[in-house]
């Protein structure tokens, strides 16, 4: 009779028990650890992204831990234009490498308003340096000292080709020929 009560006991303890909507819990952690994802991607914050993915790993379906994978590569790209962006809007000395993460952010996957920022401040250099400096004999008589230089001067596309694709096979980086395009066609160009 002792083993009939306890018995008895268990299946009263169960009946008691409320039943569980396993599904449902899972279901709503799922769309917990979602929003959590979401909020890390609309913060264009891929560390935390990663950080959160790797938490919530077993949690979420395949297929939405995919999504938020596809857009790590262009929170990387927009935190590398970002990142040359403000290195060129610590030295607006130098309009010219200003001008070009210009031209290329305007390009890029970052918002535009973060680029209306930079063009801002390179129209306000513009706007100060036609008011103070005028141009002088000396800046208008510059002679070109390379390749590139004489090129742009002589507006031969196929000399400009040749000296970039010279400089390029000297070892000099495609963003170091770009800079020097630029820097040459300020000089001896039309920009």
């Amino acid at each position: 009779s002792g083993v009939k009560e306890e018995e008895r006991t268990v299946d009263v303890d169960l009946e008691v028990v409320p039943a569980v909507d396993f599904e449902k819990l899972s279901r709503d952690y799922e769309e917990r650890a979602w929003k959590e994802v979401q909020a890390a991607m609309d913060a264009d914050d891929e560390l935390r992204l990663l950080k959160t993915l790797d938490e919530m790993d077993g949690i979420l379906s395949p297929e939405k831990i995919a999504l938020a994978q596809r857009k790590i590569p262009g929170m990387r790209a927009r935190a590398e234009m970002r990142k040359e962006l403000s290195l060129a809007l610590r030295h607006p000395e130098d309009r010219q490498q200003l001008k070009h993460v210009i031209f290329a952010a305007k390009r890029s996957c970052l918002p535009q308003a973060e680029v209306l920022q930079a063009e801002e401040v390179l129209k306000q250099l513009e706007a100060s340096k036609t008011k103070t400096k005028e141009l002088t004999p000396a800046e208008s008589s510059a002679t070109p000292k390379s390749k590139l230089e004489l090129a742009v001067q002589s507006k031969d596309k196929q000399a400009i080709q040749a000296a970039m694709a010279e400089l390029r096979a000297s070892g000099v980086t495609a963003r170091e020929t770009s800079n020097m395009y630029t820097r040459a066609m300020a000089a001896f160009g039309n920009i």
